[in-house]
């Protein structure tokens, strides 16, 4: 888990998050449990991101880059 890029732990997080229904949260199994504290865990270890207001600024979409 240390050794795993941003979007590695991103991906690891979506699939982890789709085995988990809204119905096992109502009376989760330990498995449900399990998976909640790894998801936990790691959005703990991503990096702060830093929220940004649409409503004052004009962005071009085609100029916007993604590192990941």
């Amino acid at each position: 888990m240390d050794n795993e890029t941003y979007a590695d732990n991103i991906n690891i997080l979506k699939e982890i998050a789709e085995q988990i229904k809204a119905m096992d949260l109502l009376d989760p199994s330990s498995r449900t449990v399990s998976l909640m504290a790894e998801i936990l865990e790691r959005c703990k270890k991503l990096p702060k991101l830093e929220m940004v207001d649409f409503n004052d600024k004009k962005i071009e979409i085609d100029n916007i880059e993604a590192d990941a």
